[in-house]
C-alpha cells in the first residue's frame, strides 16, 4: 500500500491494521506529522531523520517500524543523540537503548547510529545533514535555545523540516501539548486541537523569538 492510500485516512491513522499499536500519545501525533511533511519529498531517495534526545529509544523504534509502511517509496535512515550532563536520564541509559533498538530493529546498526554528547558541545554531524529532526518534550529541559536551534539550522538540509512537542502549561494535572514545526526557511507553529483542546502560545514565541534563522 502507497503513502497516499494511507494519507487518505490520516486522520484515523492508527486504526491501520499495518501500524505497529502504541500507548503513546506523543509517539502518534508525531508520526502523523512527519508522514504527512515527508509525503512531500520525492520519491526513492534516502531520508535521513534525527531525533533529538532520544531517551529510551522507544520513539525511534515506533518511527522506524512504521514510517516505512507508510510510505515505501522512501528509505528512512534514523539517527538520535542525547546528553550526558543534564541529569534527566537514568545511569547507564544510553547503552540500554543500544540494546532495546539492536533487539528490535537488527538489521541496523544502532552503535553507529545513537551518539552521547554533552549538552554544549556541537551536534557531531556535518552541515545540511538530515531532512528531517525532531523531538519529544526535549525542550523544556534545554538551557540555550539559541545554540539549540542554530545547531538545527545548521545540520537541517534546505526544505527539510523540523518538528517539537513540548508541555506548554498544566491544568488540572493534564498536560497541555503543542507542536512546534518549522520548514527551513518557512516558519509557522503546527497546533493539533485533538491533543492539546486549547493552549497559551506565549511558550512557542519565547522559543521563536530566542533562536535565529538566516
Amino acid at each position: 500500500m502507497g503513502g497516499a492510500e494511507i494519507n487518505s485516512f490520516a486522520d484515523d491513522l492508527m486504526t491501520h491494521p499495518l501500524i505497529q499499536k502504541t500507548s503513546s500519545q506523543t509517539h502518534e501525533h508525531i508520526l502523523r506529522i512527519v508522514h504527512t511533511e515527508t509525503l512531500n519529498f520525492e520519491e526513492n531517495r534516502v531520508i535521513r531523520l534525527l531525533d533529538v534526545g532520544f531517551g529510551n529509544g522507544t520513539l525511534i523504534a515506533f518511527l522506524a517500524e512504521n514510517l516505512p509502511l507508510l510510505n515505501p517509496a522512501l528509505t528512512f535512515e534514523i539517527y538520535g543523540f542525547d546528553v550526558n550532563d543534564h541529569g534527566v536520564q537514568a545511569q547507564g541509559y544510553f547503552d540500554e537503548s543500544v540494546r532495546f533498538l539492536s533487539t528490535r530493529i537488527s538489521a541496523t546498526n544502532w552503535s553507529e547510529r545513537l551518539a552521547l554528547i554533552s549538552s554544549k558541545e556541537p551536534w557531531p554531524y556535518p552541515d545540511q545533514h538530515f531532512d528531517v529532526i525532531l523531538s519529544n518534550q526535549v525542550v523544556e529541559h534545554i538551557d540555550d535555545h539559541h545554540f539549540f536551534f542554530s545547531e538545527i539550522y545548521r545540520t537541517l538540509q534546505d526544505g527539510g523540516f523540523s518538528v517539537h512537542l513540548f508541555p506548554l502549561a498544566i491544568i488540572l494535572l493534564k498536560v497541555i501539548y503543542g507542536f512546534l514545526l518549522f520548514i527551513k526557511l518557512r516558519i509557522s507553529i503546527c497546533y493539533d486541537p485533538s491533543l492539546n483542546g486549547s493552549a497559551d502560545w506565549d511558550w512557542g514565541n519565547i522559543l521563536l523569538s530566542n533562536a535565529t534563522f538566516r
